[in-house]
Protein backbone atom coordinates (compact mmCIF):
# COMPACT_ATOMS: atom_id res chain seq x y z
CA UNK A 1 0.00 0.00 0.00
CA UNK A 2 1.36 3.59 -0.83
CA UNK A 3 2.23 6.17 1.29
CA UNK A 4 -0.03 8.34 -0.60
CA UNK A 5 -3.14 5.83 -0.09
CA UNK A 6 -2.65 5.42 3.19
CA UNK A 7 -2.30 8.99 3.76
CA UNK A 8 -5.38 9.42 1.41
CA UNK A 9 -7.57 6.49 4.03
CA UNK A 10 -6.63 8.38 7.29
CA UNK A 11 -8.50 11.88 5.82
CA UNK A 12 -11.46 9.57 4.99
CA UNK A 13 -11.03 8.07 8.44
CA UNK A 14 -10.82 11.30 10.13
CA UNK A 15 -13.51 12.89 8.26
CA UNK A 16 -16.14 9.74 9.39
CA UNK A 17 -14.98 10.49 12.93
CA UNK A 18 -15.18 14.07 13.26
CA UNK A 19 -18.48 14.71 11.07
CA UNK A 20 -19.95 13.09 14.14
CA UNK A 21 -18.12 15.95 16.70
CA UNK A 22 -17.57 18.84 14.83
CA UNK A 23 -20.18 21.58 15.38
CA UNK A 24 -22.55 21.94 12.59
CA UNK A 25 -22.51 26.11 12.91
CA UNK A 26 -20.15 26.71 10.68
CA UNK A 27 -16.86 28.45 11.92
CA UNK A 28 -16.38 32.39 11.05
CA UNK A 29 -12.94 33.18 9.95
CA UNK A 30 -11.75 36.83 9.05
CA UNK A 31 -8.82 38.43 7.52
CA UNK A 32 -8.72 41.69 5.70
CA UNK A 33 -7.03 41.05 2.07
CA UNK A 34 -3.06 40.42 2.19
CA UNK A 35 -2.10 38.56 -0.81
CA UNK A 36 -0.53 35.90 -1.00
CA UNK A 37 -1.57 34.82 2.64
CA UNK A 38 -5.43 35.53 2.39
CA UNK A 39 -6.72 36.96 -1.06
CA UNK A 40 -10.58 37.50 -2.14
CA UNK A 41 -12.54 34.10 -1.40
CA UNK A 42 -14.08 34.14 -4.82
CA UNK A 43 -10.41 34.50 -6.38
CA UNK A 44 -8.87 31.94 -8.54
CA UNK A 45 -6.42 32.18 -5.79
CA UNK A 46 -7.62 32.52 -2.53
CA UNK A 47 -4.17 32.71 -0.65
CA UNK A 48 -2.51 29.81 1.32
CA UNK A 49 -3.68 30.46 4.77
CA UNK A 50 -7.33 30.63 4.06
CA UNK A 51 -6.73 27.18 1.93
CA UNK A 52 -4.87 25.73 4.66
CA UNK A 53 -7.21 26.51 7.48
CA UNK A 54 -10.34 25.99 5.57
CA UNK A 55 -9.16 22.12 4.35
CA UNK A 56 -7.61 21.48 7.99
CA UNK A 57 -11.04 21.80 9.32
CA UNK A 58 -13.05 20.45 6.29
CA UNK A 59 -10.46 17.21 6.99
CA UNK A 60 -11.76 17.77 10.89
CA UNK A 61 -15.79 17.52 9.79
CA UNK A 62 -15.99 21.51 10.45
CA UNK A 63 -17.58 23.54 8.20
CA UNK A 64 -16.59 26.95 7.99
CA UNK A 65 -17.06 30.53 6.23
CA UNK A 66 -14.41 33.36 5.31
CA UNK A 67 -15.51 37.25 5.74
CA UNK A 68 -13.39 40.07 4.68
CA UNK A 69 -13.26 42.85 7.14
CA UNK A 70 -10.68 45.45 7.93
CA UNK A 71 -7.94 44.22 10.38
CA UNK A 72 -8.54 45.87 13.26
CA UNK A 73 -12.01 45.05 13.39
CA UNK A 74 -11.14 41.66 12.90
CA UNK A 75 -9.11 41.20 15.88
CA UNK A 76 -11.65 42.91 18.18
CA UNK A 77 -14.01 40.93 16.66
CA UNK A 78 -12.13 37.76 17.79
CA UNK A 79 -11.55 39.34 21.01
CA UNK A 80 -15.58 39.50 21.57
CA UNK A 81 -15.93 35.83 20.06
CA UNK A 82 -17.77 37.89 16.96
CA UNK A 83 -15.55 35.51 15.31
CA UNK A 84 -13.95 32.38 15.68
CA UNK A 85 -10.52 32.43 13.73
CA UNK A 86 -8.78 35.21 12.39
CA UNK A 87 -5.93 34.44 10.43
CA UNK A 88 -2.12 34.96 9.99
CA UNK A 89 -1.36 37.13 13.23
CA UNK A 90 1.64 37.91 15.35
CA UNK A 91 2.19 37.16 18.70
CA UNK A 92 1.66 40.50 19.15
CA UNK A 93 -1.41 40.67 17.79
CA UNK A 94 -2.48 37.57 20.01
CA UNK A 95 -1.65 38.84 23.24
CA UNK A 96 -3.33 42.23 22.68
CA UNK A 97 -6.90 40.86 21.31
CA UNK A 98 -6.96 38.13 24.02
CA UNK A 99 -7.00 35.66 21.17
CA UNK A 100 -5.53 32.04 21.21
CA UNK A 101 -2.63 30.57 19.20
CA UNK A 102 -2.57 28.00 17.19
CA UNK A 103 0.44 25.82 17.50
CA UNK A 104 1.88 25.66 14.48
CA UNK A 105 3.53 28.48 12.50
CA UNK A 106 1.44 29.56 9.58
CA UNK A 107 3.79 31.64 7.57
CA UNK A 108 6.62 34.26 8.51
CA UNK A 109 6.63 37.55 8.34
CA UNK A 110 9.03 40.63 7.82
CA UNK A 111 9.28 44.10 7.47
CA UNK A 112 10.60 44.98 4.03
CA UNK A 113 10.50 49.03 2.59
CA UNK A 114 9.67 49.50 -0.93
CA UNK A 115 9.96 52.93 -3.22
CA UNK A 116 9.69 54.00 -6.54
CA UNK A 117 11.90 52.80 -9.29
CA UNK A 118 13.90 55.65 -9.35
CA UNK A 119 14.31 56.59 -6.12
CA UNK A 120 17.74 55.57 -4.68
CA UNK A 121 16.97 56.38 -1.07
CA UNK A 122 17.82 52.21 1.10
CA UNK A 123 17.15 51.53 4.83
CA UNK A 124 19.89 51.50 6.61
CA UNK A 125 18.27 52.53 10.13
CA UNK A 126 14.89 53.58 11.36
CA UNK A 127 16.49 57.52 11.22
CA UNK A 128 16.74 56.89 7.44
CA UNK A 129 12.88 57.28 7.16
CA UNK A 130 12.59 61.13 8.99
CA UNK A 131 12.90 63.05 6.20
CA UNK A 132 10.29 60.61 3.80
CA UNK A 133 6.61 60.66 3.55
CA UNK A 134 5.60 56.69 4.75
CA UNK A 135 2.63 54.73 4.03
CA UNK A 136 1.74 51.67 6.89
CA UNK A 137 -1.10 50.22 7.48
CA UNK A 138 -3.38 50.82 10.13
CA UNK A 139 -3.49 48.22 13.13
CA UNK A 140 -0.41 46.30 11.71
CA UNK A 141 2.89 45.54 13.98
CA UNK A 142 6.19 45.81 12.73
CA UNK A 143 8.33 44.96 15.85
CA UNK A 144 8.94 46.73 18.88
CA UNK A 145 11.77 48.54 16.88
CA UNK A 146 9.12 49.76 14.16
CA UNK A 147 6.33 50.28 16.72
CA UNK A 148 8.07 52.46 18.28
CA UNK A 149 9.33 55.00 15.98
CA UNK A 150 6.97 54.90 13.08
CA UNK A 151 4.36 57.17 15.67
CA UNK A 152 7.12 59.94 15.59
CA UNK A 153 7.55 60.11 11.95
CA UNK A 154 6.85 63.36 10.94
CA UNK A 155 5.03 62.16 8.07
CA UNK A 156 2.78 59.06 8.41
CA UNK A 157 -0.20 57.70 6.31
CA UNK A 158 -1.43 54.82 7.76
CA UNK A 159 -4.32 52.51 5.49
CA UNK A 160 -6.92 50.97 6.25
CA UNK A 161 -9.85 49.48 5.10
CA UNK A 162 -10.08 45.93 3.21
CA UNK A 163 -7.55 46.07 0.55
CA UNK A 164 -5.20 49.09 1.85
CA UNK A 165 -1.92 47.56 0.64
CA UNK A 166 -3.85 48.47 -2.90
CA UNK A 167 -4.39 52.15 -1.93
CA UNK A 168 -0.56 52.59 -0.43
CA UNK A 169 0.86 51.20 -3.63
CA UNK A 170 -1.35 53.66 -5.61
CA UNK A 171 0.16 56.63 -3.20
CA UNK A 172 3.39 55.11 -4.25
CA UNK A 173 3.00 55.21 -7.97
CA UNK A 174 0.99 59.06 -7.77
CA UNK A 175 4.04 60.10 -5.71
CA UNK A 176 1.72 60.96 -2.76
CA UNK A 177 4.28 59.05 -0.46
CA UNK A 178 7.91 57.93 -0.98
CA UNK A 179 8.20 54.44 1.01
CA UNK A 180 5.59 52.16 1.64
CA UNK A 181 6.08 49.15 4.59
CA UNK A 182 4.86 45.82 4.45
CA UNK A 183 5.73 42.16 3.63
CA UNK A 184 7.94 41.53 0.74
CA UNK A 185 5.87 38.73 -0.46
CA UNK A 186 2.83 40.58 -0.13
CA UNK A 187 3.51 43.77 -1.88
CA UNK A 188 5.20 41.92 -4.78
CA UNK A 189 2.47 39.91 -5.18
CA UNK A 190 -0.41 42.47 -5.51
CA UNK A 191 2.15 44.80 -7.06
CA UNK A 192 2.17 41.90 -9.66
CA UNK A 193 -1.29 41.49 -10.41
CA UNK A 194 -1.42 45.41 -10.82
CA UNK A 195 1.50 45.30 -13.47
CA UNK A 196 3.59 47.88 -11.13
CA UNK A 197 6.67 45.32 -10.61
CA UNK A 198 8.27 47.42 -13.31
CA UNK A 199 7.55 50.90 -11.30
CA UNK A 200 8.61 49.67 -7.85
CA UNK A 201 11.91 48.51 -5.73
CA UNK A 202 12.97 46.80 -2.74
CA UNK A 203 14.66 48.96 -0.53
CA UNK A 204 15.73 46.74 2.30
CA UNK A 205 13.96 45.43 5.41
CA UNK A 206 14.21 46.09 9.36
CA UNK A 207 14.65 43.53 11.80
CA UNK A 208 14.30 39.27 11.89
CA UNK A 209 11.40 37.64 9.91
CA UNK A 210 8.73 36.94 12.43
CA UNK A 211 6.31 33.84 12.39
CA UNK A 212 2.48 33.73 11.92
CA UNK A 213 -0.34 31.98 13.52
CA UNK A 214 -4.10 31.49 13.26
CA UNK A 215 -5.73 33.11 15.98
CA UNK A 216 -8.51 32.21 18.04
CA UNK A 217 -11.16 33.48 19.75
CA UNK A 218 -12.01 32.03 23.41
CA UNK A 219 -15.28 30.81 22.76
CA UNK A 220 -14.18 29.06 19.91
CA UNK A 221 -11.32 27.15 21.54
CA UNK A 222 -13.65 25.85 24.26
CA UNK A 223 -15.85 24.79 21.30
CA UNK A 224 -13.26 22.35 20.06
CA UNK A 225 -12.13 24.63 16.91
CA UNK A 226 -8.29 24.81 18.12
CA UNK A 227 -8.16 20.91 18.58
CA UNK A 228 -9.72 20.04 15.00
CA UNK A 229 -7.94 22.53 13.43
CA UNK A 230 -4.25 21.09 14.12
CA UNK A 231 -5.90 17.86 13.71
CA UNK A 232 -6.32 18.30 10.32
CA UNK A 233 -3.45 20.12 9.69
CA UNK A 234 -1.02 17.24 10.63
CA UNK A 235 -3.19 15.47 8.50
CA UNK A 236 -2.37 17.26 5.41
CA UNK A 237 1.25 17.10 6.02
CA UNK A 238 1.22 13.84 6.51
CA UNK A 239 -1.20 13.63 2.83
CA UNK A 240 1.67 16.04 1.21
CA UNK A 241 -1.42 18.11 0.57
CA UNK A 242 -0.04 20.85 2.59
CA UNK A 243 3.03 21.27 0.48
CA UNK A 244 0.78 21.09 -2.73
CA UNK A 245 -0.91 24.28 -1.15
CA UNK A 246 2.11 26.41 -0.50
CA UNK A 247 3.46 25.10 -3.92
CA UNK A 248 0.28 26.92 -5.99
CA UNK A 249 1.62 29.92 -4.27
CA UNK A 250 5.61 29.33 -5.14
CA UNK A 251 5.76 29.08 -0.99
CA UNK A 252 7.56 26.46 0.99
CA UNK A 253 8.11 26.51 4.76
Amino acid sequence: MTKVLVSQLLIAAALLVNTCTASAKPAVLASDIWCPYVCDAQASQRGYVLDLTQRALEIAGQKSQFEIQPFLRTLENGRQSKVDIVLAVTAEHLKEYELISSHSIIGRYSNDFYVNKSDQWQYQAPDSLLTKNVAAIQGYTYGQVLDDFLPTLPSLYLASGKSPLEMNLQRLIKGRVSIILGNRHVIEYVAAEQGLIPLIRYAGSEGEAMPLFIGFSQNAVQEGLLERFETGLKLLKQSGEYQQILARYHLSF
